[in-house]
């Protein structure tokens, strides 16, 4: 988000975090896949949004706004992700 690394996903997971209202960018990359998929999001405050990554036939990364319920239901089917930011030596 804002060219910054908050996240890793795998298939069948979510991971959510908490961003200032204002426009923000969202670039999702994929190994092996390019290119990345790319969205622009004007945050409101209070609001929840729901992106999912879809892999495109054409090799490429697309980025989703979903809709509450769409979203709301992708969470409570899928399991949340856990991860560390890798720091390089």
């Amino acid at each position: 988000m804002d060219g910054k690394w908050v996240g890793v996903n795998r298939r069948g997971n979510y991971f959510y975090l908490e961003a200032d209202p204002g426009p923000h960018y969202f670039c999702l990359k994929f190994r092996g896949f390019a290119p990345p998929g790319l969205l622009s999001l004007v945050i409101e405050k209070g609001k929840i949004y729901y992106l999912r990554q879809n892999v495109t036939l054409g090799g490429g990364i697309e980025v989703d706004l979903l809709d509450e319920n769409e979203g709301k239901k992708y969470v409570a089917e899928y399991h949340r992700s856990s991860f560390e930011e890798k720091h390089h030596k």
